[in-house]
């Protein structure tokens, strides 16, 4: 039965070494966790001023020709072709 007393209390110990440990690392993150930026392309800025779609193409067209494609799922050339 000694054996068993003294298997519980190391477990115990190692318990408590762990939470210790644990909370520790937990505080550290917090400390250094950067703080969240976030962006958005300039013509989703101007979206109050100009609405949702008026200039949207000729903006993208212009600004951001990735975010162009991407939104017609062609590329400008194209799309002109097509008109």
């Amino acid at each position: 039965m000694a054996s068993y007393e003294v298997v519980r209390e190391c477990a115990q110990i190692i318990a408590v070494l762990l939470k210790e440990k644990l909370r520790g690392m937990l505080c550290n993150m917090n400390k250094t966790r950067k703080k969240r930026r976030f962006w958005v392309k300039q013509w989703l800025l101007r979206r109050n001023r100009f609405g949702a779609s008026e200039t949207l193409l000729k903006e993208l067209a212009l600004e951001d020709k990735e975010g162009y494609k991407n939104h017609l799922k062609m590329s400008e050339g194209r799309f002109d072709e097509l008109l």
